[in-house]
């Protein structure tokens, strides 16, 4: 990788680290599997296709999740569905290099994090709860005012 490579929200190779250091430290169990390889419809992209599994523990919802246990506790119950309930979700992964320097220049990464959550919370309005005051998004990134400074959430939560 570049030292300034980007994956959209953050630059930089420790800020991508920090970011997979967040996701690695508030998800239990997480298996990311490559399904295939291909080249990208652009020069010089390549195109993983994975299936990344998750559990979502105490720490997820504690961390991730903060408004699903506020002392409203009008979102509890949505806690108690999720809580230790695993997730398997397709994804992708696109990588661009530049042939110049001989290293990825730009790493973009998604997961389907609404159709595994679905049938755990019922209907779309209850995953557009879960989601509602999260720090990911539905497509399994970092939500961006988060990812820009996850170093400072990291020493918060952490």
């Amino acid at each position: 990788m570049t030292s300034d490579v980007t994956d959209g929200s953050t630059c930089g190779t420790e800020a991508i680290l920090d970011t997979w250091k967040f996701f690695s430290q508030n998800f239990g169990s997480i298996l990311l599997e490559l399904d295939s390889l291909e080249r990208g419809a652009l020069e010089g992209t390549l195109v993983a296709t994975t299936t990344t599994s998750i559990t979502i523990t105490r720490n997820t919802l504690r961390v991730v999740f903060p408004h699903l246990l506020s002392e409203k506790r009008t979102l509890f119950w949505l806690a108690c569905k999720l809580i230790d309930q695993r997730l398997v979700m397709r994804g992708q992964v696109f990588f661009q290099w530049n042939d110049k320097t001989k290293r990825v220049v730009r790493i973009h990464s998604q997961a389907d994090m609404v159709t595994s959550m679905l049938p755990i919370v019922g209907n779309l309005e209850n995953v557009s709860r879960v989601f509602e005051g999260a720090l990911v998004t539905p497509e399994f990134n970092m939500v961006p005012d988060i990812s820009s400074d996850s170093q400072y959430w990291m020493q918060l939560f952490c």
